[in-house]
Order: C-alpha cells, then structure tokens, then sequence
C-alpha cells in the first residue's frame, strides 16, 4: 500500500534538498512522534550505500522494534533520497522523498510503500498521520531558517 503526502515548502528546492539530508532533520521533524536510539551514530548527511540499525520509540520514549534503514537512491541532480526500510511486523517502509521547484515554492513530497501483513492498513493510517506531522515540522523548520538571528 502507497502513502502519498505532498506540501510546497518557502525556501529554495536546493536548500531544502540539503536540510533534508541532514540526520538531524530526520531526528528533528520525528520528534514527538518517534525516536531512534542511537541517532548521534547516524552518519551526518546521508548519501547513497549508507545503512543504520536503530530501535525506534513512539512518542521518543515507548520502545518498537528494531528498524533497518538503507539510503538506496540519492540522487542530487534529480534531488531524490530513497530507503528501503523495515523492522519487527513492518517488511517493507520503502520511503521516496523528491524534491521540486514549483510556482508557490519547493514541491516536497513523502511517498512510502508499505507492507505489514494483516496490519498494513493499520500502518498506513499512521503512515499518513506520521509523514502530515513530519511536513508541519519541516515547515516549521524552514520558516526558523529563514528568521533574521
């Protein structure tokens, strides 16, 4: 099952694509929602052939399952990151992000590939309620950028 969450971001696609390549972006527009233990080991910027193993929490303190990330696309001529991903019931959390310039700004869009078994409607729904979050948090993120210090 797909996930398809999409918003236009105020800044330039290039500075965009380069805060989303950061592991503290990722840590960052999670926070709330989702923790990874062991993410001051993730690499500083992701690039391609990267792969970590983390424990994620729910809400940064119920401990999940073990969850596997591999970087298998990044791409920054086309500015695309993907993942294949996956742990405990979740086998496939295929994660696209693209990146894009439009009229009203940067074009952002998640699109993740789920399969969970009998759970992956389940985990669908809280797909799409995770990644509206993670957008929120990115704008946020964005317009605390673009602030004169």
């Amino acid at each position: 099952m797909r996930a398809r969450i999409e918003t236009v971001l105020a800044a330039p696609p290039d500075v965009i694509w380069e805060v989303t390549r950061r592991s503290s972006t990722l840590v960052y527009v999670n926070r709330g929602m989702l923790g990874f233990d062991g993410s001051e080991h993730f690499p500083a910027r992701w690039s391609e052939g990267q792969a970590v193993d983390t424990r994620l929490r729910f809400f940064g303190v119920l401990p999940a399952w073990k969850h596997h990330l591999h970087v298998h696309r990044c791409d920054d001529e086309a500015r695309v990151l993907q993942t294949f991903e996956g742990g405990g019931f979740v086998e496939r959390w295929n994660h696209r992000i693209e990146i894009s310039e439009s009229p009203e700004g940067t074009h952002y869009v998640d699109e993740v590939d789920i399969e969970a078994g009998s759970l992956t409607k389940v985990v669908w729904l809280y797909t799409k309620a995770l990644y509206r979050y993670r957008q929120k948090r990115l704008q946020r993120l964005v317009a605390q950028m673009r602030r004169p210090n």
